[in-house]
């Protein structure tokens, strides 16, 4: 699965990773958590791997959080013009349809 490929890839790259899922207790050997507002502490990226129509929803949910993140990511394959309207006066970054671990390894290689 690509999310469990990127996952990977940003854990041997050191990014401190939250997943975040409503049923899973752990991935990649990590604790998740049930939502965005149960983070231990804020975070940078909010990296989507979620279908186009719950992306509104989650850009509602960073909209709620009390330290917003700078970057939204929606993966590749994953459009969302709801969610990018709904962020789109806020200093939040959006990327769609585009893989963090290509961007990453393209711009640190």
């Amino acid at each position: 699965h690509p999310v469990d490929r990127v996952g990977r890839y940003l854990i041997a790259e050191g990014f401190d990773i939250y997943p975040v899922h409503p049923v899973r207790k752990k991935v990649w050997g990590l604790d998740t958590f049930p939502s965005l507002n149960d983070l231990p502490e804020s975070v940078d990226i909010v990296d989507l791997f979620r279908a186009p129509q719950f992306c509104p929803d989650h850009a509602r949910e960073v909209l709620a959080l009390s330290v917003r993140p700078k970057i939204f990511w929606m993966q590749s394959g994953i459009t969302s013009q709801e969610a990018s309207d709904l962020l789109n006066d806020t200093a939040i970054t959006v990327v769609s349809d585009r893989c963090l671990m290509v961007e990453h390894r393209r711009l640190c290689s």
